[in-house]
């Protein structure tokens, strides 16, 4: 319906960056479609600020050229601000979902005698806000799909963990072979001045290699 890249293009670069980070971070509390004809759309919506300001934004665009006619904020900038971009981002994600509460909350027919649409401009705005529903019902759809995709896993998680689940472990004792090896120093005249080097080895059967003594060490061993 819309094509929300060339929209984007009427704001700096900046703009934009600064506008798709309030988005992110769930900035924009609400949107509503005000007017909708054959040619042209206006959206009002809340955006939170820096210090919990809360401002109110709204944007009109020509449908047909994909471009903005008109905006408006009452932050410090007016008009092609960061809250109109985070505005557009969010309308880019629930589009559907706003003509679908527009839809309900506006007599079409009514709309279309006061704002002189002519039949095919309304069958074609009938034709796009059916195909609005319809996407916006396999959104929900597969949002609660997610939604409980991740509970199983959560619930999963959380049976896992549980020691009721788990069956008790049997604890065995370990024993262990130490031995003590000395390294003794080669004959000197003076023995006494020798120093003997002693080594520990501990291993654990099945989880340790095989403890090897040299033939040497064994026959000077203790």
């Amino acid at each position: 319906m819309l094509n929300f890249r060339k929209l984007k293009q009427d704001f700096s670069s900046t703009i934009v960056k600064e506008g798709k980070e309030l988005f992110d971070k769930q900035k924009v509390v609400s949107a509503k479609l005000l007017h909708l004809d054959g040619k042209t759309m206006r959206i009002s919506a809340r955006v939170l600020g820096q210090y919990d300001n809360c401002y109110e934004s709204e944007i009109e665009i020509d449908r047909n050229e994909c471009a903005t006619i008109d905006s408006d904020c009452d932050c410090p900038y007016n008009f092609d601000c960061q809250h109109l971009a985070a505005v557009l981002f969010y309308l880019e994600d629930n589009i559907d979902k706003i003509l679908v509460e527009y839809s309900k909350e506006t007599d079409l027919e009514e709309v279309s005698e006061k704002n002189e649409i002519n039949d095919k401009d309304k069958n074609e705005l009938i034709e796009k806000l059916k195909a609005a529903e319809t996407k916006e019902v396999q959104r929900q759809e597969g949002l609660y799909q997610k939604q409980l995709l991740q509970e199983y896993v959560a619930s999963a998680q959380l049976l896992a963990s549980s020691p009721f689940f788990r069956e008790k472990e049997k604890l065995e004792v370990d024993k262990a072979e130490m031995n003590l090896i000395f390294n003794l120093p080669a004959p000197t005249e003076n023995e006494n001045k020798g120093q003997v080097e002693v080594q520990m080895a501990l291993r654990l059967p099945f989880r340790s290699k095989p403890l090897h003594v040299p033939k040497d060490t064994k026959n000077r061993s203790l």
